[in-house]
């Protein structure tokens, strides 16, 4: 039976986008033209170009942020180093936007306040840490 177009395109949409190496073989990730999604569940995620592996990337939510490093913690334990200002790249916006047809994920772009928290800490030249609060509590 020959098949639909849907499932061609579904098939060519899964081989563009491939697992990533687990955390303990990749601990941390230098991102570029990167952007903070907000989803609706509170959880927040990092988008951009991994600049070692010539990717797009999405990551798991993140769970802090260390605006003195520019360096955000995720789930899976993975340090994300923020490289240059936020930005929209087409790779990283790629697959986010394949994950949030998969997961039903409405999300907002919220990359200016972790740019402004960079920002205020090189003109102050202070630590300010953004830690993350569990979903559904508020600080």
């Amino acid at each position: 039976m020959a098949k639909t177009l849907e499932e061609i395109m579904a098939e060519a949409i899964a081989g563009s986008i491939w697992a990533t190496p687990p955390p303990s073989e990749q601990p941390s990730i230098n991102l570029i033209r990167w952007s903070v999604m907000a989803a609706q569940t509170g959880e927040r995620y990092l988008v951009g170009y991994n600049m070692e592996d010539r990717e797009g990337r999405v990551s798991t939510p993140i769970t802090s942020f260390d605006a003195s490093k520019a360096e955000a913690v995720t789930k899976s334990g993975r340090v994300y180093r923020l490289k240059g200002k936020p930005g929209a790249d087409p790779d990283g916006q790629y697959v986010w936007s394949h994950v949030c047809r998969v997961r039903a994920i409405v999300a907002d772009n919220v990359s200016a306040e972790y740019e402004t928290a960079i920002a205020l800490l090189h003109e102050n030249s202070d630590c300010l840490c953004i830690d993350k609060e569990p979903v559904g509590e508020t600080p």
